[in-house]
């Protein structure tokens, strides 16, 4: 009998506003956090998940009931993952506690998701995969209170569930930050950024695995402060994938061009070097791309695209494309040849690279090269 398939759920959680109690200040990002995630993860260019159950500043008792129903119905096969965005506080016992809109710090444990509840549901539910997300700023009162061992202590409870991946904006969720300026928390940020841009699939199979997405969003995040991330993943069997990257797009993409320039070196209208340097800018990775790359990517797509001719790209690419080094050391030299009347020259460098030009472009080539 066939597998049942996948079906993905997403509970969102946003808490930026605490009117019932003073002692916790208001937040400006978790609501577009919420907002850019749910994009994300409900699009089937990315995520794909079958539905999402967003909150923002919801009290507690309604976020609760979902996550207890939504676990409580999901499959063996389903994948269920909780995203919070908002406050944390430690209840008198040592229990991390997710503040929400009705949140009493003097009752905190009936006024705020305990994040054993949520333990209590995973351990409960048939779910091979859930995914729980926490992007928690506390005030810097707050954050002196805090000893490191019990928040880790209590993710460490909750990850024992089979196939469970937990990921933290910060070491024992004591700092989150909101960057002035920026939309979203810095944690959420590169969290979106990485499934939406594909620079978190690092091995560029066309999806976005948890590792992945942890070690991308640690990078980034670390470049931007001292705020360090955390992941545990304890019981999670292979891969647990959050979304697709694009990159399968990408890849039939690269493919059309390489055939391209094949073709034209094919018909003697482009030299092999200048393809096989073509075909090295087309292979490289976004995130090892320069400037440059870019541009001499774009060239190669305008002709693949047939918005410029051949003739316009190599001296383009002559122009735009070739190293300082080569543009120092290079010498040329050329004789006509009649593979095609709208070429004149032959072109190699002492680098190895060559290529033809057209009569027009010969005479930009010569002020480009120094007048040789």
């Amino acid at each position: 009998m066939a597998e049942t398939a996948e079906k993905r759920y997403a509970i969102l959680i946003a808490s930026s506003s605490y009117p019932k109690e003073p002692g916790l200040k208001d937040l400006r990002c978790p609501e577009n956090d919420v907002d850019a995630l749910d994009a994300v993860l409900r699009s089937p260019d990315f995520g794909g998940f079958s539905k999402t159950f967003v909150f923002k500043n919801r009290p507690n008792h309604e976020v609760l009931e979902r996550i207890e129903t939504v676990l409580g119905e999901a499959g063996r096969h389903d994948l269920v993952l909780i995203y919070f965005s908002g406050h944390g506080k430690l209840n008198p016992a040592g229990q991390l506690c997710l503040a929400t809109a009705n949140t009493k710090l003097r009752a905190l444990g009936s006024t705020s998701i305990p994040v054993g509840s949520i333990k209590s549901y995973f351990d409960h539910s048939a779910s091979r995969k859930k995914i729980f997300l926490l992007d928690c700023c506390y005030s810097g009162a707050v954050g002196k209170d805090f000893t490191r061992g019990g928040v880790d202590d209590q993710l460490q409870l909750v990850s024992r569930g089979q196939g469970t991946f937990i990921m933290t904006a910060s070491t024992g969720i004591e700092v989150a930050v909101e960057k002035e300026g920026d939309e979203h928390g810095l944690f959420t940020k590169h969290l979106v950024q990485g499934i939406r841009s594909g620079e978190a699939d690092m091995n560029e199979d066309g999806l976005v695995d948890m590792q992945e997405l942890y070690e991308y969003v640690h990078e980034k995040v670390r470049e931007e402060g001292a705020q360090k991330p955390m992941q545990w993943g304890l019981g999670v069997k292979g891969s647990m994938i959050i979304a697709k990257s694009g990159r399968v797009a990408k890849e039939k993409r690269r493919q059309e061009l390489r055939a391209k320039l094949y073709e034209l070196a094919a018909q003697g209208l482009l030299s092999d070097g200048i393809v096989s340097a073509a075909v090295h800018v087309i292979s490289l990775p976004d995130k090892e791309m320069t400037a440059k790359d870019r541009e001499c990517l774009q060239l190669i797509e305008q002709l693949t695209d047939e918005r410029i001719s051949v003739g316009n790209f190599v001296e383009c690419w002559v122009k735009t494309c070739l190293s300082n080094e080569s543009e120092q050391k290079g010498v040329w030299s050329g004789s006509p040849y009649a593979s095609n009347s709208d070429f004149a020259w032959s072109v190699s460098f002492n680098d190895g690279l060559s290529g033809a030009l057209n009569r027009s472009s010969n005479v930009a080539f010569r002020l480009v090269r120094g007048g040789q």
